[in-house]
């Protein structure tokens, strides 16, 4: 398996955010094509940029330059959460995505950029299409990716989904920092982030992530090409949540189901992301075709 190269985000013209010094470098796995299309990988809430090393290192094999984003918090972030460090969704946009996004134009210009999303990757995917419509993806897959609002799931998963919420806004209010390391969901996070996330729980909507603007209307009305990925055996992220999800990005269509074999679940599918990798191959190379 490759070794990925670390690029550092740096401030640009193009990007403008005072907190530079909290963004992790981007996990760089180039493809042997210079001008190969580009992928960003954004990890599900808590998760290591380091899982997704398998997946990258087979879409660069499969002829795609990938970043992978560390976000806030984990892994070789240089930020960790607690009273008085905080973030949220909008910081996530603004500054990880954002400044993503402008490393890989940067390193090659002329090259389609893509993403893939995992869980709330998705989330923050969706929101900066609608922030930030200078800097367009050509698609974004949301794949095991969906609204984790309670009347999406059924039975004892709703009330499960609900007491995760309660636990997450109650806990960053008491804490000052949202302390999934003691509740043993997503590790230690912004309390601004978990409440927001509790607001998609409670209500089914993005919270007022940013005070300026129409940015949810500019949500509804973002004309990304989008593909939505439900995974077997998925409790966390059923195929209604991803349905959802595409609601409010105002694209209601299917969600495909993963062809794959036994029900992997919410992050199983990065053990053997072959399925993932073929399908999205094919969509990229799609996107290229409809693009020319």
């Amino acid at each position: 398996m490759s070794n990925p190269e670390f690029l550092p985000l740096l401030a640009s013209p193009h990007c403008r955010y005072d907190r530079v010094d909290a963004l992790a470098p981007l996990a760089w796995f180039a493809a042997a094509s210079a001008d190969a299309p580009i992928l960003l990988v954004v990890p599900a809430l808590g998760t290591p940029a380091g899982v997704y090393r398998r997946l990258a290192a087979e879409f660069a094999v499969a002829g795609v330059h990938v970043g992978v984003v560390e976000l806030r918090g984990a892994g070789r972030s240089p930020v960790r959460a607690r009273r008085g460090v905080d973030w949220g969704y909008a910081d996530l946009v603004d500054g990880e995505i954002a400044h993503a996004y402008a490393l890989a134009r940067a390193r090659h210009p002329l090259a389609p950029i893509h993403a893939l999303g995992h869980s709330l990757g998705g989330h923050v995917l969706l929101l900066h299409q609608a922030r930030r419509p200078e800097q367009p993806l050509a698609s974004l897959a949301l794949v095991a990716s969906g609204t984790p609002y309670w009347r999406n799931y059924r039975g004892l998963g709703s009330l499960g989904v609900r007491l995760i919420g309660i636990a997450a806004d109650l806990g960053s209010r008491c804490f000052g920092y949202y302390p999934g390391d003691l509740l043993r969901f997503a590790g230690r996070q912004g309390a601004r982030l978990m409440r927001e996330w509790a607001v998609l729980v409670r209500e089914g909507r993005f919270a007022a992530v940013w005070p300026d603007g129409d940015w949810q209307e500019r949500l509804h009305a973002t004309r990304t090409r989008l593909l939505g990925i439900s995974v077997p055996g998925d409790s966390f992220t059923p195929a209604r949540t991803t349905e959802h999800l595409l609601r409010l990005a105002g694209v209601p269509q299917a969600v495909e189901r993963l062809q794959v074999d036994g029900k992997p679940g919410h992050f199983g599918w990065l053990r053997e992301p072959a399925p993932v990798v073929g399908r999205l191959r094919d969509w990229i190379g799609q996107a290229g075709n409809e693009a020319s």
